[in-house]
C-alpha cells in the first residue's frame, strides 16, 4: 500500500522542528518526508492532514494489558487499541503477567497474542529472576532472543545485593537494559499514601520518601559498578531527580521516567480516602511536582509514561486500603502531556520527544522518529478540538482513570502502525 499524508505539520522531536511537509509511505516504511513525492511514487490512498500535526508513534514504557492471566480485567487487544487513541503505537509490558515472563515461551506468547490482536505493538520485558523471587537469575540471553527488550523484577525488589549485582553483570554481557522500580520493601508498610501531614490526618499507612531514595542510591551505585544500561522507572520524589542528575554528571549510563499522574496530583487527593489515588509510588507533595517537571525540562528525566494499571470496579471501588494499586492511563497520556506542555510553556516538539524518541532511546528501540527509512508508526493530531475527558470515552476496559472531567485540547484522528491504519476516530 502506498499512502500519501499531505498538508500536515510534521513534528520532528529529534531536530526539535515543526515543518509543513508530506509523508509518503510504501508498505511498512516511510519512503520520504518532503514537500514532493519521491520519483515514481503513485499514492493509492491520500489523506489530507491540513491544519493538523503529524506525530511519530509514541512509546509508553509502563503498560499492563493484564493478558495473559487476567483477561477478565482487560486484554492486549482492548488496551493497545486504547493506547492507539492516544497515539501510542508501542507498549512496553512488565514481566508480572501470568505466566511470568521468565522464559522464552512466555515472552513469545506475549508477542504472538499482540500480533493476533493486530492492533498496537507490545514489547515484553523479561523477568530478571525466576518467578520474580529474587533468588535465581532467569535465562536473560534466551529472553532477549525471544524478543524481550529489557529485564526487570517489576514490583518485587531483589533483596540480595549479590543476586542483583550478578543480574546487572549478566545483562551487561548481553547488552540488555535493566528496568528498576526504586523502593525499599521494608519501608513500604503496605502503604499507598505519602508519609506527610495528610497521612497523619487520615491514619492511612504511609510510604516515606526514604523508601525510594535508599533504593535508588543502592541501584545507582551498582549500576556504576557493573556499567549496565539501566532505566529507573516511576520517580516520585524531588530528591530522586537530584540523585539521577548527579549520576548522569558522573557518567553513569542511566535514564529515568515519571508517570503522568505524578506531574499533576499531590497527596491532598488522598484526604477523602478516594481509592482511585491508592498508588505506589504514592502521590507526593507540590515541591515534588515542581522538581519532577523541572527534571523533564532539564533532560534529567528522559520520558513520561502512563504506568497503566487497569482495574475493574470490583477491584478498585473498595475502601482505600482494600483496593488495588494503580490508575488506568493509556487513553489520556498524550492529552495530559499536552496539558503539561501548555502549563509549562514548552515547545510542542519538546513534549512529544518525551513520549517518542527519548522514550525509545531509554531501551535502545528503533522507534519514535519520522525519517525516510523509518518504520511507518505515526499519528495525525487535530489540535483544534476542545473537550472534556468523559468516562464513556475511555477505551481501556479499566475505567479507573483519575482525569475524568479534565478539559483537554486536541484529538488523535488517525494512527498508523507499520504503515497500516489501525485507529481512526469515529
Amino acid at each position: 500500500m502506498r499512502i500519501a499524508i499531505i498538508g500536515g505539520e510534521v513534528v520532528n522531536p529529534v531536530e526539535n522542528t515543526i515543518k509543513p511537509l508530506n509523508i509518503y509511505i510504501k508498505g511498512k516504511k516511510i519512503v520520504a518526508v518532503d514537500s514532493q513525492p519521491p520519483p515514481n511514487f503513485q499514492a493509492e490512498q491520500t489523506i489530507d492532514a491540513t491544519n493538523r500535526y503529524i506525530f511519530p508513534g509514541l512509546i509508553d514504557l509502563q503498560v499492563r494489558c493484564r493478558e495473559p492471566g487476567f483477561e477478565h480485567i482487560s486484554t492486549i487487544q482492548s488496551e493497545t487499541y486504547a493506547a492507539l487513541s492516544s497515539g501510542i503505537t508501542t507498549s512496553i509490558c512488565p514481566p508480572d503477567t501470568n505466566p511470568i515472563i521468565d522464559n522464552k515461551a512466555a515472552a513469545e506468547l506475549i508477542i504472538k497474542r499482540a500480533q493476533e490482536a493486530n492492533v498496537g505493538r507490545v514489547l515484553p520485558v523479561g523477568a530478571m529472576t525466576k518467578k520474580l523471587r529474587g533468588k535465581k537469575l532467569s535465562e536473560m540471553a534466551a529472553l532477549k532472543e525471544a524478543g524481550c527488550v529489557a529485564v526487570s523484577n517489576a514490583d518485587v525488589p531483589i533483596k540480595n545485593l549479590g543476586v542483583l549485582l550478578k543480574a546487572f553483570l549478566y545483562a551487561k554481557t548481553i547488552d540488555l537494559p535493566v528496568i528498576l522500580r526504586p523502593f525499599e520493601a521494608s519501608l513500604q508498610h503496605r502503604g499507598g499514601v505519602n508519609d506527610s501531614a495528610v497521612s497523619a490526618l487520615t491514619g492511612l499507612p504511609a510510604i516515606p520518601r526514604e523508601s525510594e531514595l535508599i533504593a535508588l542510591q543502592k541501584y545507582l551505585y551498582l549500576i556504576k559498578k557493573s556499567k549496565v544500561r539501566a532505566h529507573i522507572s516511576l520517580l516520585s520524589c524531588a530528591e530522586s531527580v537530584e540523585l539521577i542528575r548527579h549520576a548522569k554528571e558522573q557518567g553513569v549510563e542511566v535514564t529515568a521516567d515519571v508517570a503522568i499522574h505524578q506531574l499533576f496530583f499531590t497527596d491532598e487527593k488522598t484526604k477523602d480516602f478516594n481509592s482511585l489515588f491508592h498508588l505506589n509510588p504514592p502521590l507526593r507533595e507540590e515541591r515534588d511536582i515542581t522538581a519532577l517537571r523541572k527534571g523533564l525540562k532539564d533532560g534529567v528525566i528522559d520520558a513520561i509514561c502512563s504506568d497503566h494499571r487497569p482495574w475493574n470496579d470490583e477491584n478498585k471501588n473498595l475502601p482505600f486500603g482494600e483496593s488495588e494499586i494503580g490508575l488506568s492511563g493509556v487513553d489520556t497520556l498524550l492529552y495530559l502531556s499536552l496539558l503539561l506542555q501548555q502549563e509549562e510553556g514548552w515547545e510542542l516538539s519538546e513534549i512529544i520527544s518525551l513520549l517518542s524518541d527519548k522514550a525509545a532511546r531509554c531501551l535502545g528501540l528503533e522507534a519514535g522518529t519520522l525519517n525516510a527509512g523509518d518504520r511507518a508508526d505515526l499519528s495525525i493530531f487535530d489540535a483544534n478540538k476542545k473537550r472534556e475527558i468523559q468516562k464513556q470515552d475511555i477505551r481501556s476496559k479499566g475505567k479507573n482513570n483519575a482525569f475524568i472531567g479534565y478539559s483537554v485540547s486536541g484529538e488523535i484522528t488517525h494512527t498508523f502502525k507499520s504503515g497500516e491504519l489501525v485507529y481512526l476516530t469515529t
